[in-house]
């Protein structure tokens, strides 16, 4: 009998093919031998094929492979018997032989993801194939989602850290106060100075014959 064929009884006059999952490399009498897991044949075959990169054949005498799921990954041509989730700060789709790197301002903090989170307002994350976003420092502020950045208050508004964590808005400056750009605090107008409307960035000289204390 040729390759990937068998015959057990005496007297045929033809030969039957390894059935799906099996294969046999040798000629003449014998049996067919079961795929390893990692590895598939279709009916007739002389040797067993290796799954390809993003899917798996758990047990053996596979007739084909498995795609892995979303979050998962089996490299190129490795044959792999399983796939393997993806490590905290990657992602992958449905049969994927790589796992891709969660861009900058996005993270992921879990094994095992399909997606990387956007960072929230208020956050950011300049680094790509990160765990998590890092808050905006005081004195600066994020209103937008999956950002690389702060940007630094305007002036005549300010942000404190600890009283506006994660909201991600600078705040104008009260009456009679004012700030430069990047404040943390507001500052109160010098004698003789006046800001008459929230959100100054600086203050007025008094009209002459009048004073401010």
């Amino acid at each position: 009998c040729d390759t990937g064929k068998i015959q057990s009884a005496e007297g045929m006059t033809y030969c039957d093919a390894c059935l799906v999952g099996q294969y046999r490399n040798a000629t003449g009498s014998g049996s067919c031998d079961l795929c390893p897991a990692g590895k598939f044949s279709g009916a007739s075959a002389a040797a067993c094929t290796q799954c390809e990169g993003g899917k798996f054949a758990a047990s053996a005498s596979a007739g084909q492979c498995d795609a892995c799921d979303a979050g998962k990954r089996s490299e190129l041509a490795s044959g792999a018997a399983q796939c393997t989730n993806c490590t905290a700060g990657r992602f992958s789709s449905d049969g994927s032989a790589l796992c891709s790197l969660c861009a900058s301002g996005r993270f992921e903090a879990q094994n095992g993801s399909s997606s990387c989170a956007s960072c929230a307002r208020g956050s950011y994350q300049p680094d790509p194939e990160s765990h998590s976003c890092v808050q905006c420092e005081a004195g600066k502020q994020q209103s937008r989602l999956a950002m690389t950045y702060c940007d630094a208050c305007d002036a005549g508004k300010a942000r404190k850290l600890s009283s506006q964590a994660g909201v991600g808005i600078c705040e104008d400056c009260d009456v009679a106060k004012f700030s430069g750009s990047g404040a943390v605090n507001c500052t109160a107008c010098e004698a003789g100075k006046y800001a008459n409307e929230p959100g100054g960035p600086s203050c007025s000289p008094c009209a002459s014959g009048r004073f401010s204390a």
